[in-house]
């Protein structure tokens, strides 16, 4: 059986603060991004992936050579990294699967929504752990619960990678391996923040809940995680998608969720990001969960 290479998430200098864990796909990796993990190679772990769905969306053609090539050519050694899969085409998919295989690469292979489940036992062959696909594109909780239920036979007791997954309920109790989500991307897209207040509970907030005073103890949470309360009240807090603040709680938020969900369930949990330009508030965010205080950089 061949392992993927992944590096066991470790606790940082701090003691007992965890990794900060930041899934990007093959589109949107820079250099920038590789000297980020060198320069905190303790408070950081990266986990690729392929960038296939986005290649897909936007009609263009990535070949598994030139993946082999990027993942050959890495000068970090990340979290781990999935394979080349291929929208919509199975066989193309596991081609591209044994294709790295035999180039000397150690990818996490992925199971895709729709395929034999039958399948989930040759791919245990090579690596021992795997991800399931098509989790994000299952409508409603109860949808996901019934496709994870029915691939138990094969998952049951190994590690596996669900993409896309960030409910809180849904992650305790089926207690993947891992797993990574878009949820703070919200106040990037929409001007919303999903606000952590601990033990995987979730209260969203935007420009309507300042119109009026909010409930005391959203006041007290922000005012917890080091922020102003106030600065929230004000029509700017809400507008634009660089160096804000609602960004930096946003992140902030879920990186605490993630800690708590690795501390409490045993679950590595990445930020799924959509975006080449992300260090800025990656570099904030590190300094903020090493110590650092917000106004220092505003």
């Amino acid at each position: 059986m061949t392992s993927a290479p992944i590096v066991e998430s470790q606790e940082s200098s701090r003691g007992k603060i965890l990794p900060l864990r930041i899934l990007v796909a093959h589109p949107y990796i820079t250099p920038e991004i590789f000297s980020f993990f060198e320069k905190h190679p303790q408070e950081v772990s990266i986990l690729i992936d392929s960038g296939a769905y986005t290649y897909h969306q936007k009609h263009q053609r990535f070949s598994v050579d030139q993946y082999i090539d990027f993942i050959k050519g890495l000068r970090v050694k990340p979290w781990g990294y999935f394979q080349l899969d291929v929208i919509g085409n199975p066989e193309e998919t596991r081609t591209n699967l044994y294709k790295m295989l035999n180039a000397g690469l150690k990818p996490i292979p992925i199971y895709t929504r729709g395929h034999e489940p039958e399948e989930i036992e040759e791919l245990y062959k090579v690596s021992d752990v795997i991800a399931l696909g098509g989790i994000s594109g299952v409508q409603g909780g109860s949808h996901i619960a019934t496709y994870i239920k029915n691939l138990q036979p094969y998952i049951a007791g190994r590690k596996y990678h669900c993409l896309g997954l960030g409910d809180a309920r849904r992650i305790a109790n089926l207690k993947p391996f891992s797993t990574d989500c878009t949820n703070h991307l919200t106040a990037r897209r929409f001007g919303r923040v999903h606000l952590y207040m601990g033990r995987g509970e979730f209260v969203a907030i935007d420009r309507d809940t300042f119109k009026k005073k909010p409930p005391q103890k959203i006041i007290k949470r922000i005012r917890q995680l080091g922020f102003d309360p106030y600065h929230f009240a004000k029509l700017e807090a809400w507008k634009g998608t660089k160096l804000k603040p609602r960004l930096l709680l946003s992140l902030y938020s879920q990186w605490l969720y993630q800690e708590d969900m690795k501390k409490r369930v045993g679950v590595n949990m990445f930020f799924a990001e959509d975006s080449a330009n992300i260090l800025p508030d990656y570099e904030i965010l590190h300094g903020l969960i090493n110590g650092h205080k917000l106004n220092e950089y505003l």
